[in-house]
């Protein structure tokens, strides 16, 4: 069963290793000076509709 919604992450915590699915992007968005880092963990996989919670955001380092 899957919880209604994911625990929260902390800083430190190892939540790669704890989702079978675990994604990272680097998103151009206009008028931010650096890409936009994204990290994310499958949250509900259901073929039709997944879904994805973000645990990880910030402007990319150079």
């Amino acid at each position: 069963m899957i919880p209604p919604w994911p625990t929260p992450v902390m800083a430190g915590e190892s939540y790669r290793d704890d989702h079978f699915f675990y994604y990272k992007a680097n998103l151009d968005i206009s008028g931010l000076p650096s890409p936009l880092f994204v990290e994310m963990v499958l949250h509900d996989p259901d073929p039709d509709v997944p879904m994805v919670c973000i645990v990880n955001a910030h402007l990319q380092r150079d």
